[in-house]
């Protein structure tokens, strides 16, 4: 079975529509494929995981550059990191948190390109970045793509500085069931499943009203939890640019979404004077 949509039985997904639509709708060939790497490099699996984990690197003025790229998850396996180009949040928090310990870094630049992530250790993500930001200046830049759970990142940096033609935003949260029950039925094939009498909504299917209703309040849930971090740190952020919406650099600057435009070698001056600025 696609490891994806296992998890996606347990978490809210940030992430832009067509990428969330792409990993679910890995077929059962791409996991064999993804599987026989597995076992070709078993047993040094967790030595080839590591290897694919991002890791910060030191540019001239103690500015520490860390890519956040692909979709964002929690402890992804294999499958996810080889095919759906997935990243480690447990990994990314570990490098912001070495970054705030070393000394030879001054200031911050997260290089994103994502099209956000799953909440479960995003959320820790954002707030890793909060912390080391309150310490080092944390400046948040990208030259193509940060959006969702990518742009709940950034919103935690001092500033965001992006190309022209980026595209930020996705501010919200998106739920996606899969219901299976006709093709099934065309197969001949009847699921039955038995919960405890509490347990309503152990199952999501068949969908029912009080299901509807359970899942819609994960999702609000999920984007208060986001709007308020935005908020908290960007009040200025329109309501209008919080509808899910995916915004050229350009025009968000003037909703709040942006601070500066420029370019790579740009957003490393102002990580290096706002270095200067706090005394780092």
């Amino acid at each position: 079975m696609n490891p994806f949509l296992l998890r996606l039985s347990t978490d809210i997904p940030m992430m832009l529509e067509d990428r969330l639509i792409a990993l679910a709708s890995m077929t059962a060939d791409d996991v064999q494929k993804a599987a026989n790497v597995q076992g070709a490099a078993h047993p040094a699996i967790a030595k080839y995981k590591a290897a694919l984990a991002p890791q910060y690197s030191v540019a001239s003025g103690g500015v520490a550059v860390l890519p956040v790229a692909g979709a964002l998850m929690m402890n992804p396996d294999l499958w996810s990191m080889l095919i759906g180009q997935a990243e480690d949040l447990e990994l990314l928090t570990e490098q912001v948190q070495k970054m705030g310990a070393d000394p030879e870094v001054s200031a911050v630049v997260l290089r994103l390109d994502t099209p956000g992530g799953m909440m479960t250790g995003g959320i820790e993500f954002a707030d890793a970045v909060s912390e080391l930001n309150t310490r080092k200046p944390v400046i948040a830049w990208t030259g193509s793509l940060c959006a969702s759970l990518g742009y709940l990142v950034a919103s935690q940096a001092s500033e965001i500085v992006a190309t022209r033609s980026a595209q930020v935003g996705s501010i919200g949260t998106i739920l996606s069931v899969m219901d299976w029950t006709e093709y099934l039925k065309g197969l001949g094939v009847k699921i039955h499943t038995f919960t405890n009498k509490e347990g309503t909504l152990k199952s999501i299917l068949p969908m029912n009203e009080e299901r509807e209703a359970y899942l819609q309040s994960r999702a609000d849930t999920g984007f208060a939890m986001f709007r308020d971090m935005v908020k908290a740190k960007r009040p200025e952020v329109k309501d209008g640019a919080m509808k899910g919406q995916v915004i050229t650099a350009q025009d968000a600057q003037g909703l709040g979404l942006v601070d500066r435009i420029g370019d790579f070698q740009f957003a490393l001056s102002v990580a290096r004077q706002a270095a200067k600025r706090r005394g780092v």
